[in-house]
């Protein structure tokens, strides 16, 4: 893979790839043997054998890499701000640490701390009846075997979104806290511009024959519904529209 090779010439060699570089030149290979061996560049493998036979080590040189921007102390600040407001942009964090930092070094600071940047959890707007609804609908079912479920359809959804922003705010969080409260929105449950594809599968027929897919096309409180096909027929979709919603 030639970008996978490129990104590892960037890579520092370590201690027993210089050992293995310094015991091959001793030994009288050449350089570009040395260099396919090794899989590296000629340049390095020659940089390695002349600091050995000038300096008689082949021990990094101190300070050889980019320095450090930011000081322990305003790394805290960066990480404090994203822990106090999760939804904090990194234009914001730059504006009031006032280092001169691109937003990648704040990113890579910040993970660091193993602070990722996530969408917020997208969670229904439950009222206390639809939940306990939810609860006895599961505890009813708790006993059904594979049998009992071969008779139900599984359904899912995907949206897409037809401005070029879909107004998603991120949030800095760590893993395992997804569902925690700073982290999560309520979903949006009233109709906007966009397109959804909803598709079942049942668990008796997990064949692609048995995959159905559905669009619906909403633009403001219009709607043009697709009637669902098999998925090898997505093609012959027929449209037609309908009326808009008077709720």
């Amino acid at each position: 893979m030639p970008g996978k090779r490129a990104r590892r010439h960037f890579s520092q060699l370590s201690e027993f790839e210089r050992g293995l570089i310094i015991g091959m030149k001793t030994a009288g290979w050449s350089t570009r043997r040395v260099a396919d061996q090794v899989d590296r560049s000629e340049c390095t493998v020659r940089n390695c054998w002349e600091q050995w036979t000038r300096e008689g080590t082949h021990a990094r040189k101190t300070g050889s890499r980019a320095t450090r921007k930011t000081t322990r102390r305003e790394d805290r600040r960066i990480m404090r701000q994203a822990l106090v407001d999760p939804t904090v942009t990194r234009s914001t964090i730059r504006e009031d640490v006032s280092v001169a930092i691109v937003p990648q070094t704040i990113s890579r600071h910040l993970s660091e701390a193993n602070l990722k940047s996530k969408r917020h959890f997208r969670a229904l707007p439950l009222t206390p009846e639809h939940r306990q609804l939810r609860l006895q609908w599961c505890q009813a079912r708790s006993m059904w075997n594979v049998t009992d479920w071969q008779k139900v359809v599984f359904s899912n959804e995907s949206r897409f979104v037809l401005r070029t922003d879909d107004k998603r705010v991120r949030v800095w969080r760590r893993p395992g806290e997804r569902y925690n409260s700073p982290h999560t929105v309520l979903r949006h449950t009233t109709r906007t511009a966009g397109v959804m594809v909803w598709g079942p599968l049942n668990l008796s027929r997990a064949d692609t024959s048995s995959r159905w897919c559905g669009v619906v096309v909403r633009r403001g409180r219009c709607q043009l519904r697709c009637r669902p096909r098999h998925l090898t027929k997505v093609q012959n979709y027929v449209v037609r529209r309908q009326k808009p919603s008077s709720s």
